[in-house]
């Protein structure tokens, strides 16, 4: 996610088959990046690496998120 403050000229998230290796390597299921402002580096090399150990990749808006945290804190 990137912060309300972040200058997206200079600092933007991103993700690619490195990123990708690391979350294999944690094991988790999925790798999760926002929608819309994410870089994905290498895309179909990281969507056939994610494919073949079947790991999702998920984009999610910001607002979704600030919806799940809402309902999250009742």
């Amino acid at each position: 996610m990137s912060r309300p403050q972040q200058d997206m000229r200079f600092d933007v998230p991103t993700v690619g088959p490195h990123t990708l290796h690391l979350v294999i390597a944690g094991r988790a299921a999925v790798l999760a990046v926002e929608a819309g402002t994410t870089l994905m580096l290498r895309l179909s090399e990281l969507v056939a690496l994610a494919d073949a150990r079947r790991v999702a990749l998920v984009g999610v808006s910001a607002a979704s998120l600030q919806t799940a945290n809402a309902v999250g804190s009742v």
